[in-house]
């Protein structure tokens, strides 16, 4: 493979391994470590996303 086509594989690989989620803030890119048995913060992003997109974490903060 040439140079180029090693970025390019480089770059699919992180795409597919980025997601994205909504919170108050705005969009916030979540990337997973692909070699990590677990993270410390775990599926945090997405109970975020969940409290913003079912209106819980306003009603929290009033």
């Amino acid at each position: 493979m040439g140079e180029s086509k090693l970025k390019q594989a480089k770059y699919e690989e992180t795409l597919m391994t980025c997601a994205s989620v909504q919170t108050v803030a705005g969009r916030v890119r979540v990337r997973w470590e692909s070699k990590s048995a677990a993270t410390p913060m775990g599926q945090l992003a997405y109970f975020i996303e969940f409290l913003t997109l079912t209106g819980l974490w306003s009603r929290w903060q009033h």
